[in-house]
């Protein structure tokens, strides 16, 4: 044998699957490296931007909120439709301290204005003002003219007219404007909360490696820049922004590449979905070049010495590799080949097909384990000890699936022998008979009929399918079946037997219940005699076994009310729980049951909610349990349910979502407002706000006595009426855009809300004359 050849080999091929790929896994890297700098500093420079406007954002929304909180205010709601002079001076307390209140807690708001130009008013942190006398009224005006009800906005701090020292001190201010009433379309006043705009540094924490960072505002001017005496000014005078690039930001984020004072720059950008501000970090090019550079030799270096670390594991490896080849020829050395050997691999090929007859033998013996394996996962599904979820995986993994699925009806046949006397076998014979008869069953059916028949307690278990019968002429086909099976087993084993058969059922996961009405149905030759065939329906009316009905969707029904704080519907599902639970007969310890389930449901809604048991007037669960039992009449127990539990509950529900459902409702019409013109449902404003569209829908309708559909309908007919006045869009370009596919439904539609045709409404309402 050449051992010595056979090493030389080895250490040619480690040279070739070792060092050389080594080299090239360098040089590519090196290459790739370069690359992979760059998309680092890109993500790194997107990540930071995100991270940056999160922080801008957070505020702005704390701002938004509060003073959505102020202008829903029962109070200043009431003063949009009502004059207010300097003598009333309970309610002008009361708007200067909500007001005051935005600017406390840290608060970046800096001044705040509520002005009706409706009935002549404004109130400011100062005092309060006739607006026509107030020095700034024009300037405040033109937010009236912004195109959403809730705008963002950059103004020059004198123009704004604020007595405010925190804004003095800032060139502009960032403004929130809100138009009022914030559900009406006829608006009488403003809302405004003023942000200094230099205020911004304090939430732009930018690290030094980047060469630029400034944010740009809806009009294309700047709102934040790190020189401050560029704020105000076009972000096309930063040097980096032209028109072209401005036009070429309008993804959500990317990168773009500029050159600028004789350098090469990158502009990272991210746009925010809130506001529409567009965040721009500028990198400087050069400080790639010089990472790329340290990165070369530093690659250079760590590869060198791979590759030296290689060549000596090349050496060393080879001489490993060949002992175990020299171990293994010594161990089988002592072994006879059947011819002989050229060399060691055909000595070692030998013992390997050896070692396949070996391997197919064990297959053999796992095929046998398998047909085990499946005979017990059988006799746990006729016992009911699966789980639901692992029937189906099982029945998959077993090889049943196909069959199965195609079965729409399905029985279970147990069979038992009649007794032995009389008969060549002895008591002793009855696993084998069993056995016997198994396979008999399984050859005279098939498997496209039945399951493999398995042994429980001396009892053949077997379950039969089919497809595109009736119950009828199912029981009818099984009965057939049972009948062969009794033949066969009678011609070649001489035996008497009885079989029991359940009802129909749908699902293999109801298994269990149809072996224990077989099982049932079979007790029955006690009565009947030997050699018989019992249906199930014929001892028990038709029914299946008894399984207690939870009304369990009632019970969601129950506490979705419950958390909507409705508690007219609440306790109406209660009645209707409790009428459908005692509708059907059973024993008192199944009433007893079903209600303290019922309470444990509630007592899982309580502890998932936060509600705790001494806002229940009560100290321990067992307390509540036991007073349920001590009950037997069901209109009082329907009583204790209502007074201890659901009653209290939704009033708890009730001041907790007082606040919430005013913020879900206007969230909800601010995107009707912003997607009205497109195909927006219900199903996408709950998947937005991560809401039940039922709790959805319930919330808009308490909020705004409307449904959903109803007001973002509503709203497309106001914005066709403004189009309709405002513009000479045609007819047919208004239906669709407000996503009608037929201009005629929409004629139809509106004609319907308004008593008359588009063209009848623009020709009625469109102001005629002019200058």
């Amino acid at each position: 044998m050449k051992h010595r050849s056979i090493y030389r080999s080895l250490l040619w091929f480690g040279f070739a699957i070792g060092v050389i790929p080594v080299l090239a896994f360098g040089v590519f890297s090196y290459v790739k490296s370069s690359g992979e700098i760059r998309s680092h500093m890109d993500q790194t420079s997107t990540d930071l931007l995100r991270q940056l406007a999160g922080n801008v954002e957070q505020v702005l929304k704390t701002a938004d909120t509060n003073l959505n909180q102020v202008v829903n205010s029962a109070a200043v709601q009431d003063a949009l439709y009502q004059p207010i002079t300097s003598r009333q001076f309970a309610l002008n307390n009361s708007f200067r301290k909500n007001l005051s209140n935005l600017q406390s807690g840290g608060s970046p708001v800096a001044d705040v204005v509520l002005l009706n130009f409706s009935d002549n008013w404004l109130i400011n942190n100062e005092r309060l003002y006739e607006f026509e006398e107030f020095p700034s009224k024009d300037a405040l005006l033109a937010f009236n003219d912004l195109p959403y009800d809730s705008t963002w906005s950059l103004r020059q701090t004198a123009s704004l007219g604020s007595p405010s020292s925190e804004l003095s001190g800032c060139k502009y201010t960032i403004a929130l404007s809100k138009k009022l009433p914030v559900r009406s379309s006829e608006k009488r006043g403003l809302a405004l909360a003023y942000i200094p705009s230099c205020r911004l540094d304090q939430w732009v924490d930018l690290e030094s490696d980047f060469q630029d960072m400034f944010i740009i505002g809806q009009d294309r001017h700047l709102l934040f820049h790190r020189n401050p005496g560029m704020i105000g000014m076009s972000a096309m005078d930063t040097g980096y922004i032209t028109k072209d690039t401005l036009e070429g930001m309008a993804a959500q984020s990317g990168q773009l590449e500029v050159k600028a004072g004789g350098g090469n720059y990158t502009l990272t950008y991210v746009r925010s979905d809130y506001n529409s501000w567009v965040y721009v970090l500028v990198t400087d090019l050069h400080l790639m070049t010089e990472q790329s550079t340290q990165l070369a030799w530093v690659t250079f270096f760590i590869f060198a010495a791979i590759v030296s670390v290689t060549l000596c594991f090349v050496w060393l490896g080879s001489r490993s590799m060949y002992t175990p080849i020299q171990s293994l020829l010594q161990r089988i050395g002592n072994r006879q080949p059947a011819k002989q050997a050229q060399n060691e691999f055909q000595l070692i090929e030998e013992h390997l097909e050896h070692l396949s007859a070996s391997n197919s033998y064990m297959k053999k013996e796992i095929s046998q384990n398998t047909r085990q394996l499946r005979v017990f996962f059988l006799m746990k599904l006729y016992q009911g000890q699966l789980k639901e979820g692992e029937v189906e995986e099982q029945i998959t993994r077993y090889g049943f699936g196909e069959r199965v699925k195609q079965w729409d009806r399905l029985a279970v046949v147990a069979m038992q022998t009649d007794t032995l006397e009389g008969t060549p076998y002895a008591p002793g014979d009855a696993d084998l008979l069993l056995f016997a008869a198994n396979n008999i069953v399984e050859e005279s059916l098939g498997p496209e009929i039945c399951l493999p028949p398995v042994t429980l307690d001396q009892t053949q278990i077997t379950l039969i399918g089919a497809a595109g019968m009736s119950d009828e002429v199912f029981r009818r086909h099984v009965y057939g079946l049972t009948e062969t099976m009794r033949r066969n087993i009678e011609a070649y084993l001489k035996l008497s037997i009885s079989m029991g058969i359940s009802l129909p059922f749908g699902s293999v996961r109801e298994a269990a219940r149809g072996h224990r009405e077989a099982a049932d149905a079979l007790k029955h030759r006690l009565k009947l005699g030997t050699g018989v065939t019992i249906h199930y329906a014929d001892i028990n009316r038709g029914h299946h076994s008894a399984v207690y009905h939870y009304p369990r969707q009632l019970l969601h029904e129950l506490t979705d009310a419950v958390k909507l704080a409705d508690e007219e519907k609440a306790l109406a599902l209660l009645h209707q729980w409790m009428g459908e639970t005692f509708s059907t007969e059973h024993s008192p310890g199944e009433y007893q049951i079903a209600l303290v389930r019922l309470l444990n449901d509630l007592m899982i809604l309580m502890q998932e909610s936060g509600i705790v048991l001494s806002q229940l007037e009560a100290e321990e669960y067992a307390q509540l349990y036991n007073e349920l039992l001590q009950l037997y009449v069901p209109g009082e127990i329907e009583k204790w349910f209502a007074r201890r539990l659901l009653e209290p509950m939704a009033r708890i529900f009730q001041e907790r979502g007082d606040s919430q459902y005013r913020n879900l409702s206007e969230a909800m019409i601010d995107m009707i407002h912003k997607r009205y013109d497109s195909d927006f449902t219900l199903e996408e404003c709950a998947s937005i706000l991560h809401y039940n569209t039922h709790y959805l829908s319930g919330v808009f309708k308490r909020e705004t006595n409307q449904l959903f559909s109803e007001y973002l309908a509503a709203y497309r007919v106001h914005m066709a009426k403004k189009w309709l006045v405002e513009t000479d869009m045609p007819v047919k370009d208004i239906a669709e855009r407000l996503t009608y596919n037929n201009s005629q439904n929409f004629i139809r539609f509106f004609r319907k809300q308004e008593g008359m045709t588009p063209g009848q409404y623009r020709e009625r309402n469109r102001p005629t004359g002019g200058l």
